[in-house]
């Protein structure tokens, strides 16, 4: 779905009236990387991406990945690449940049935040994994794993690679995870590395872990196409990432192909990794119930509230000097609450009976 919009972006103190359109889940793959002007990381927000285009002068397309908090800027027309719609748990969102038409009108743009869970990182391998490599496969071979979702919301694929030295790698292509109960649907981007880039990716611990030997895209060898991953963390690892959603019920298969150079002291292996606690069930009416009962509670006693304490006060310190003792109060106070609770209860249920 296309939005026009006319944004006033106020950023890095230097103004702008920018007329840009808006496209939610898709993104743009260029016909030559040679578009990509810079791939930005812990880049937290949509507008902070924009605002990252608006000060390069060359950039005209942004691919925003909302989940790996990943900017993509682009120099190139979008008759110069493809679009390719993505599906909605992604949170990807695509802006084309128009003309820039003022330089002294101040204002900002806003966006609504995006709110994910990461999974702690100590740069320690996993001690559960699902599958797991030393000294084979020695040639590109095929890998696959199906799995069923057991609750919804999102997972993180994890391949940990440890080399020997740069003649004892690993090398990995056309890595894919398939939504079975979804029309095939993909649920990765940039699973073949055909852009040369780790758009959609995140590599981690290559800095604590690796010293100069970190792993990366490369041209060779491949599996298929020009590009792919090679894992060259010499003696220890480091962490290919990518998060995908999930829903509960749903079978995904998980397929890559990968070799080994084959040293004995090489090791590698695969995870899935849960990003967030599974969600036990729809707990609308259990808060709703519970927000509303502790409320009226506080009728129940004399104590139960500081606004019946505030009203006996009142009362002894008024003309009729009345007093107002617990069980005076409660002879009234329990009647009232029971009523109420019961009353109230009953239009909460009505009420969810509508909604749902």
């Amino acid at each position: 779905m296309w939005k026009i919009a006319l944004f006033y972006i106020t950023c890095c103190r230097l103004v702008l009236t920018i007329r840009i359109n808006i496209i939610n889940n898709a993104v743009f793959d260029p016909n030559n990387v040679s578009y990509i002007l810079n791939t930005l990381s812990g880049i937290q927000s949509l507008d902070s991406c924009i605002c990252q285009c608006s000060t390069n002068s060359n950039c005209s397309i942004i691919n925003y990945y909302g989940l790996n908090q990943t900017c993509i800027l682009f120099s190139a027309q979008l008759s110069q690449g493809n679009l390719r719609v993505v599906p909605t748990s992604k949170i990807i969102t695509l802006v084309v940049f128009g003309n820039t038409n003022s330089t002294n009108i101040t204002s900002t743009y806003t966006s609504t935040s995006i709110s994910t869970t990461t999974a702690n990182m100590s740069c320690i391998p996993s001690t559960n994994y699902i599958l797991s490599y030393t000294t084979s496969p020695l040639s590109y071979t095929q890998q696959i794993y199906n799995f069923t979702a057991q609750y919804s919301g999102f997972a993180t694929l994890e391949f940990g690679f440890k080399a020997k030295n740069p003649a004892f790698t690993w090398h990995l292509d056309d890595v894919s995870i398939i939504d079975t109960s979804a029309l095939n649907i993909e649920m990765l981007v940039n699973g073949n590395f055909e852009n040369g880039t780790l758009i959609g990716w995140q590599i981690l611990c290559s800095s604590n872990n690796c010293g100069g030997t970190g792993s990366s895209v490369v041209n060779t060898p491949c599996h298929t196409g020009s590009f792919c991953y090679e894992g060259t963390c010499a003696g220890n690892y480091d962490y290919l990432r990518q998060s995908f959603s999930i829903t509960i019920g749903h079978i995904y298969t998980l397929s890559f192909w990968v070799y080994t150079d084959g040293h004995s002291d090489q090791a590698a292996y695969v995870n899935i990794i849960l990003e967030q606690v599974p969600p036990t069930g729809d707990h609308l009416s259990l808060v709703l119930y519970l927000a509303f009962i502790t409320t009226i509670a506080g009728n129940l006693t004399l104590f139960g509230s500081v606004a019946n304490l505030i009203v006996a006060q009142k009362a002894l310190t008024s003309s009729l000097q009345h007093k107002f003792d617990f069980w005076t109060y409660l002879k009234f106070g329990f009647l009232t609450t029971i009523l109420l609770s019961l009353v109230g209860t009953l239009i909460i249920y009505g009420l969810l009976r509508v909604i749902h």
